[in-house]
């Protein structure tokens, strides 16, 4: 009778082995069929997809994919990390000022945003980028991007025409220190 209590404790033991490595199989096998989900695309346009919000990056010639939210500053950020071989950095793409474009249709929504770039350095690189989110594919296309300055404050983006923008932004003047905070007003016409 021992026996028998010890063949059916190994094979209920094994059972459950199978039944967790078969598990763990197809919760990785998962990942790939689309259970992932771009929380940055979620937060920002509340579509649920697996395709991720890729900034390509002007001088690096390389792309970063933004992967977190930050809430908790005045400006909510969107941001993710790069390396392109020795050069690591930071982008932070900043949905305050995120501008809808009037050519938008059902399926296509185009919008103007800023972003930051920090390759480890110590500036601050900012570009107004021009996005297309593509509703039907559920992607997000990175267009084009215009370089702002090195650590300026946008104040404000309007639209004036279809692909026609101002920037209202603080700039460090010619004799200003970069360590302080930029106090040249700036308002730059930008043409995407």
């Amino acid at each position: 009778m021992k026996k028998f209590y010890r063949i059916l404790l190994i094979l209920v033991g094994l059972s459950v082995l199978i039944y967790l490595i078969a598990n763990k199989i197809s919760n990785d096998e998962g990942l790939v069929k689309g259970k992932y989900h771009s929380s940055v695309i979620l937060k920002l346009f509340s579509i649920k997809t697996s395709n991720d919000f890729i900034i390509d990056i002007p001088e690096e010639k390389t792309s970063c994919v933004l992967d977190s939210v930050k809430l908790d500053t005045i400006s909510p950020f969107a941001y993710g990390k790069f390396v392109n071989k020795e050069v690591k950095g930071t982008v932070l793409l900043n949905w305050r000022f995120l501008t809808p474009c009037s050519s938008s249709d059902n399926d296509i929504f185009n919008f103007v945003a800023p972003f930051i770039v920090n390759s480890g350095g110590s500036g601050n690189f900012y570009y107004l980028g021009f996005f297309t989110l593509n509703y039907k594919e559920q992607t997000i296309t990175h267009k084009k991007s215009v370089y702002l300055g090195d650590r300026v404050v946008i104040k404000g983006i309007k639209l004036f025409e279809d692909t026609y923008f101002k920037v209202k932004l603080l700039k460090h003047g010619s004799k200003q220190s970069y360590a302080e905070e930029p106090k040249s007003e700036e308002i730059l016409d930008i043409k995407i």
